[in-house]
């Protein structure tokens, strides 16, 4: 990334994920689909690293794995709208 990326709209979604394989996969592909649906344009794609160390040994086996998607927005969002009365 070049110091213009950071002048411009973007955004970073932060989840955790599934440990298991399959349902990893498909929360995955839901973000995927939804930063595209949005026509934003995907920068980088990343597991986050967990310091397993800082974590109590009783919650250890409750962590799941952080993902991480950064993008950027080619247009900027539209105004929002007032509520319906």
């Amino acid at each position: 990334m070049n110091h213009s990326t950071f002048a411009s709209h973007f955004g970073v979604a932060n989840r955790f994920v599934p440990k298991e394989t399959s349902r990893r996969a498909a929360a995955v592909a839901l973000v995927g689909r939804s930063i595209a649906g949005q026509a934003f344009e995907l920068l980088l794609v990343r597991d986050v690293p967990v310091d397993h160390s800082v974590a109590r040994p009783a919650a250890e086996p409750h962590q799941l794995p952080l993902a991480q998607r950064v993008f950027r927005a080619h247009r900027r969002p539209p105004p929002p709208t007032a509520p319906c009365s």
